[in-house]
């Protein structure tokens, strides 16, 4: 049967219920009213941790050390999936036209069908800071943006795109449950169970669903393992891992883009946000703390606060005196942009996370061939467009700056 919708994607995780055909899944998610009455199953959820290497503060016992990033992944059931994937193609439109309407269509950046990634949005970025010596460039992020946002707050965007003072009973019902969540963490209930971790392609000797409504209720619920999302009392958060928080996340920071891109535009600066990252480019004539306190305020009218250690203010000239800056997994020092070492360091992460899948027997034999040939092009691809762009602005062969990443394009064809 060929693809009729554009939301729809059947996933082979294990969860509380079963996938559905995409023409069930039409049927179910395209009737409001049973939409506002559906019950949502809990999410389930783990801990990625990422590996970030950091130089130690002077005086330190080493030079370097590991501070792990640790993010809290949930990720909801088959059918609440659908939902959420749905209602976030809703919200699009209106969201969409706005961005268009406000002219900020190349100024939010994540979460986007624009065609576009991190390599050609930092390569606009970095060229317009090069063409403008004399600015001054500032690069933050927010602290613990999706925990942070405030409910009450979303309630109201939302119901702003839908040219309403209050939810229709469906979007209010799916409001509730990206809002008012509850998660299951993975190994309890994976170990519960007797699943073996990493089983969720559905191999004949695993089950194809973690357990029945009435163990839900017996085992899981009679347990406590059902945990309510823990910024409930304060009226705060949205899970990381479904298909509707990307979208919300940039309708919630609306009022934002506005304001500082109003600040910065008319004065022919710049401004860029992915996700809760945030840059900004203005003439060295204008005072950045000013920027900042601006930037501050309007933050702080969506209950949210600027990362101060992850803060840089950066002078143009800077650049061209050893400073670089830092921006989607990119280097930048005002001539040429090369890759970070921690986004190759990434995809080295997971060809060995396939190995040691393939050496366990946890995943079916046949997918990790294709997950370290996409391990390889993907990482093969960020290299080559990183040389090229560099290629633009100097002559990597002569440089040297990019022979590291030239050899591992040769070595990484030869796999392929």
């Amino acid at each position: 049967m060929s693809r009729v919708t554009t939301w729809y994607d059947r996933k082979p995780y294990l969860h509380f219920d079963l996938p559905l055909s995409e023409r069930k899944a039409t049927e179910y998610v395209s009737d409001p009213e049973r939409i506002a009455r559906h019950p949502f199953y809990p999410f389930i959820s783990y801990t990625l941790t990422t590996p970030r290497i950091r130089k130690s503060p002077p005086g330190g016992s080493k030079p370097f050390a590991n501070e792990p990033k640790e993010r809290l992944i949930a990720y909801p059931a088959h059918k609440d999936g659908y939902i959420f994937a749905y209602y976030k193609t809703k919200l699009e439109i209106p969201y969409e036209a706005w961005l268009k309407s406000k002219g900020l269509d190349n100024t939010v950046t994540a979460f986007r069908r624009t065609g576009a990634n991190n390599i050609t949005l930092a390569k606009k970025a970095f060229g317009f800071i090069a063409d403008n010596p004399g600015c001054q460039i500032v690069v933050t992020d927010v602290e613990s943006f999706f925990d942070n946002i405030n409910h009450q707050q979303l309630k109201e965007i939302w119901a702003r795109f839908q040219d309403s003072d209050s939810l229709p009973k469906d979007h209010y019902a799916v409001y509730k449950a990206i809002t008012r969540y509850s998660v299951v963490e993975r190994h309890k209930i994976y170990n519960l169970f007797g699943i073996r971790m990493f089983s969720g392609r559905n191999r004949d000797d695993q089950p194809l669903r973690l357990c029945t409504p009435q163990q839900l209720r017996d085992k899981v619920l009679a347990r406590n393992l059902v945990k309510s999302n823990p910024g409930l009392p304060q009226g705060v958060g949205i899970p990381q891992g479904s298909q509707l928080s990307p979208l919300l996340s940039n309708m919630y920071m609306a009022d934002l883009d506005v304001a500082m891109h109003g600040f910065v535009n008319p004065i022919g600066g710049a401004y860029w946000r992915y996700c809760d990252d945030i840059l900004l480019v203005i003439p060295d004539k204008y005072r950045s703390d000013e920027l900042m306190g601006n930037l501050d305020s309007e933050l702080e009218c969506l209950s949210l606060k600027r990362s101060i250690p992850k803060t840089q203010i950066i002078d143009h000239a800077e650049l061209f005196a050893g400073r670089q800056l830092q921006y989607l997994g990119f280097m930048f020092n005002g001539v040429e942009a090369v890759i970070r070492p921690s986004s190759i360091h990434r995809y080295h992460r997971k060809v060995k996370k396939a190995l040691q899948a393939a050496v366990s027997g946890a995943t079916a034999r046949a997918s990790v061939p294709a997950m370290l040939h996409h391990c390889a092009r993907k990482l093969c691809t960020i290299c080559t467009q990183t040389c090229r762009y560099a290629g633009k602005r100097s002559n990597p062969a002569r440089s040297g700056r990019n022979s590291a990443a030239t050899s591992l394009i040769t070595w990484l064809n030869l796999l392929m």
